[in-house]
């Protein structure tokens, strides 16, 4: 009796210890399907840019997901299928930056930094198109 309770817990380890093997690969092999876009955002003079929103776009679903720039202007997004996406970039006062077909491939890692252009401040817009119309 004794050796068939050793027998059966052993059993009941084999499959535990396959069920967790199963569930670490299962999730390198999902990590490995994906790629991810990175980046830093900057002003005209270098400087970074924190708390811009982006929107990354899938060209072929439409399915868009967003983030916001970390406090020294970086970005990521992780996880993406493979693919071809449009990436918007905006925050208040800057004019907004697009790129347009990044592709990404299986367990690519793809860099695009951004350069944002500085609108004219409000005042300075109303005096130059002010300017311009007469």
């Amino acid at each position: 009796m004794l050796r068939y309770i050793l027998s059966k817990r052993r059993v009941y380890r084999v499959i535990a210890l396959s069920l967790m093997c199963l569930c670490v690969s299962a999730g390198f092999a999902a990590a490995q399907g994906t790629g991810a876009i990175t980046g830093a955002i900057k002003d005209s003079q270098a400087g970074a840019l924190p708390g811009v929103s982006l929107t990354l776009r899938n060209v072929e679903s439409g399915v868009a997901r967003t983030t916001i720039s970390e406090d020294n202007g970086t970005y990521r997004f992780a996880g993406l299928l493979p693919g071809r996406y449009d990436l918007t970039a905006e925050l208040p006062g800057f004019a907004t930056a697009e790129l347009t077909n990044l592709t990404i491939t299986v367990a690519l890692e793809l860099r695009r930094d951004i350069t944002m252009a500085r609108w004219p401040s409000r005042a300075c817009r109303s005096r130059c198109m002010s300017s311009t119309l007469r």
